[in-house]
């Protein structure tokens, strides 16, 4: 804290050049923490689509499905169109209809209100 005639203001330059030095020393750091973040959220993302039933192995059931390359590329479209990356395939109307009520599900656990 610096006292002048006006009042009393506060000395930010001192840790403006910590972060400045700490950044140039080791400027990984910031990328790992991102990282970091990234994996934490693909996790969470993973649980909820789990808990929706939206992952593979119940969407393999609902579609009737097997495993294989055909399936792989289906379950990437619906979990892309779920997070607004991309478009629904058409599957016809009452998958649909389960797909959308899945992904209600989905929206309530991934956007609670205050996280």
């Amino acid at each position: 804290m610096r006292t002048t005639p006006n009042g009393t203001t506060h000395e930010v330059g001192y840790l403006l050049n910590v972060l400045i030095a700490e950044h140039q020393l080791m400027p990984e750091r910031r990328l790992e923490a991102y990282q970091q973040r990234e994996r934490k959220q693909q996790a969470l993302r993973h649980r909820y689509f789990q808990e929706a039933g939206l992952d593979g192995t119940a969407l393999m059931q609902l579609l009737q499905m097997k495993p294989g390359p055909q399936f792989g590329k289906t379950l990437r479209h619906i979990q892309e169109a779920i997070l607004g990356e991309g478009e629904m395939p058409e599957l016809g109307p009452a998958v649909t209809k389960e797909l959308e009520e899945r992904s209600l599900m989905f929206y309530r656990k991934m956007f609670v209100k205050g996280d």
